[in-house]
């Protein structure tokens, strides 16, 4: 797959050439969470997860739902013809390009809290390091 540049998917995103990256990148540009793909396809969260992580595919029956629901070619979730995902999927909506800034926003959050405490983690050791020299 050959990713536009500045596209809010591209080729970093389904680095791998898997199935499992590209029912992630598939999923996220259609702006569907995990939980509600997998709720649509009556499988468990998790069954998804290893599907995208690469530590289980889905059997043939699922992955042509899966082609359906996320409305790309089958032929590209199985073998990852060389299309643009938003080709396939037409450009992002302003609804996911917010859900995408603040799914982004979120992890900054998180983040910026452990490396908070990591500061604290770090200052307190240098206390009791000063105290023991």
């Amino acid at each position: 797959m050959h990713g536009k540049q500045g596209s809010a998917i591209d080729d970093d995103h389904c680095a791998d050439g898997t199935v499992g990256s590209r029912i992630r990148l598939a999923r996220e540009a259609a702006g569907i969470t995990a939980r509600d793909l997998a709720r649509q396809l009556g499988v468990r969260l998790r069954t998804l997860q290893d599907w995208e992580a690469g530590r289980a595919e889905p059997r043939a029956n699922r992955i042509t739902t899966l082609a359906g629901l996320l409305n790309v070619p089958l032929a590209w979730l199985l073998a990852g013809r060389d299309t643009d995902i938003e080709d396939l999927l037409g450009p992002p909506t302003l609804a996911q390009l917010r859900a995408q800034v603040r799914a982004l926003q979120g992890l900054l959050e998180d983040a910026a809290h452990a490396a908070r405490g990591i500061e604290r983690r770090l200052a307190e050791r240098e206390r009791v390091d000063e105290e023991s020299a």
